[in-house]
C-alpha cells in the first residue's frame, strides 16, 4: 500500500485518464507492461490486451534502429530522462509523428521506462496555420495603399512602419 494517500488517485489520473500515450517498458524483458487506453487508441489497437498479445510488444519505429533504440534506453537510463522525435508504424494505419519522452525508474531493483508519446501532426497543422496567418498578416502591411496605424489593446500606437520608397507617399513628396 502506498504511503501517500492520493498516489492512487494521481496515479490514475495521469496514467489512465491521460490523453496521450502513456506506458510502462519493462527493460529487462524489451516490452510494454502497460499502455493506457489513449495509448492503445493511438497505435490503432483495439484494446491493452491486443496490443500486449504482440510479439514484439515494442514501438516500431522505422526512424530508430535497433542500435539507436538501444542508445536512446540507455541515455535515459544514465540521466532519467530521455526525449526525441520519431516514426512509429501504427497496424493498418499511417506513420505516426511524435515525440516520445522516456522516464527511468526502478520497481524491485529491476529496470523500467515511463514512455509518454505526443502526437505531433497536430503541432504541425498548428504551426503551419500560425505560419499561413502571419503571412496573411504581413501582406496586409506589405501592399496597403494607405497608412495603417497599429495600436495593442491599451491603445498605445506601435513603431511607425518604415514605408518603401517607392509608395505613394515618396511620390507625392511628403
Amino acid at each position: 500500500m502506498p504511503d501517500n494517500v492520493f498516489a492512487l488517485a494521481i496515479t490514475d489520473i495521469l496514467v489512465n485518464q491521460a490523453q496521450e500515450f502513456v506506458g510502462v517498458f519493462d527493460a529487462t524483458h524489451n516490452r510494454f507492461a502497460q499502455v493506457n487506453p489513449a495509448g492503445v487508441q493511438l497505435l490503432g489497437y483495439s484494446s491493452e490486451q491486443e496490443l500486449l498479445a504482440e510479439p514484439a510488444r515494442t514501438l516500431l519505429t522505422p526512424t530508430f534502429s535497433e542500435a539507436e533504440w538501444i542508445a536512446l534506453l540507455a541515455q535515459a537510463r544514465q540521466s532519467g530522462r530521455q526525449e526525441a522525435e520519431v516514426e512509429i508504424n501504427r497496424p493498418g494505419k499511417d506513420l505516426l509523428q511524435a515525440h516520445i519522452e522516456l522516464t527511468y525508474f526502478k520497481v524491485a531493483e529491476a529496470p523500467y521506462f515511463m514512455v509518454r508519446l505526443t502526437e505531433q501532426n497536430r503541432l504541425h497543422q498548428a504551426e503551419r496555420e500560425l505560419a499561413q496567418s502571419v503571412r496573411r498578416f504581413e501582406a496586409v502591411f506589405a501592399n496597403a495603399t494607405i497608412g495603417i496605424v497599429v495600436c495593442n489593446r491599451g491603445g498605445v500606437l506601435y513603431r511607425p512602419i518604415k514605408w518603401p520608397t517607392s509608395s505613394l507617399a515618396t511620390k507625392m513628396g511628403s
